[in-house]
């Protein structure tokens, strides 16, 4: 009986447990999912920013040198569009490297697009209609973020657009930033390998507890088990001893306070019974002289 109730028990806090975690695993993925996009999509967006910017004091290095040497070939040409000047595909490829995400350059005519990895161009006129709008929104002047260049790209992509301006605050061309959803998805499922270990890790030690809690349960169970078997078989020497301000306490007491009157009933009834014992042996002893002598009248009698 101890074995069944102690792994019934085992089982409750296991399936407890099981319980608890399946919440907080889906609890967890769905939260860890929505911040792990959030803070790559917030991480990506610095990072579009500062290279927006440090685009920014470039070319208004660039702007300054041109405008003190005439002779050379300048960053900005007429119309306002970004040419390709001394040094600009080196500084490029720099930025790219340190931008860890395909970083796209395009230029304030959207027509030509610098594409990283290599820095080679693009064509504006071949982007879908809804990339198209990620860059004039960009060039409103506002940090965007979009999946927009997706089906473009070839792969799930999140793309932050940030805008590169000039002193006056004038738009002179847009950073892309592309980082392929499956990267935020490693880093997912990184995330649930750490929870999956985690709550192995839990699950094991509550397991041992719920084994340790249940025998320290069971324990006083098991003593008035034994005790209320020795009760059946009127054995009253034995005690029960459990020391607890509980329910158990309150029902070892009363088991005891039980034996005690069944060891008092017993008293009584073995005093009866031999109180009965000596009744009879006295009337027996009372009554055979008498019946002797009749007995032996009777004999005389019968014998004339």
């Amino acid at each position: 009986m101890k074995n069944k109730l102690t792994r019934k028990l085992i089982l409750y806090f296991s399936l407890t447990l099981l319980l608890f975690s399946l919440v907080i695993g889906v609890a967890f993925s769905t939260l860890f999912s929505k911040q792990t996009i959030t803070i790559h999509t917030e991480e990506m967006t610095r990072r579009a920013t500062v290279i927006a910017e440090t685009l920014s004091h470039y070319f208004d290095e660039q702007e300054t040198t041109n405008e003190s040497n005439s002779s050379m070939n300048g960053m900005m040409g007429s119309g306002s569009s970004i040419k390709m000047g001394m040094g600009y595909s080196s500084f490029l490829n720099f930025m790219d490297q340190l931008a860890l995400d395909d970083i796209w350059i395009v230029d304030e005519n959207a027509d030509t697009i610098t594409v990283g990895h290599g820095m080679h161009n693009k064509e504006y006129s071949k982007l879908p209609e809804n990339a198209q709008n990620v860059i004039k929104r960009v060039y409103a002047g506002k940090t965007t973020t979009s999946n927009a260049f997706s089906h473009f790209i070839g792969k799930p992509t999140v793309t932050v657009g940030a805008p590169v301006t000039n002193n006056d605050g004038t738009v002179l061309a847009v950073v892309l930033l592309h980082s392929a959803v499956s990267s935020v998805h490693k880093e997912e499922n990184q995330g649930y390998l750490l929870l999956f270990i985690s709550i192995l890790i839990a699950w094991n030690i509550g397991l041992l507890l719920s084994i340790l809690l249940s025998k320290k349960f069971i324990a006083p169970i098991n003593k008035m088990s034994h005790f209320t078997e020795e009760l059946v078989v009127e054995n009253y020497e034995e005690s029960l001893d459990i020391q607890t301000k509980d329910k158990i306490g309150q029902l070892s007491e009363k088991l005891t306070i039980k034996k005690n009157r069944l060891a008092e009933a017993k008293f009584q009834r073995e005093n009866r019974e031999q109180a009965q014992k000596n009744f009879l042996s006295t009337i027996s002893h009372e009554l055979r002289t008498p019946v002797t002598i009749i007995r032996g009248s009777l004999e005389s009698l019968n014998d004339g």
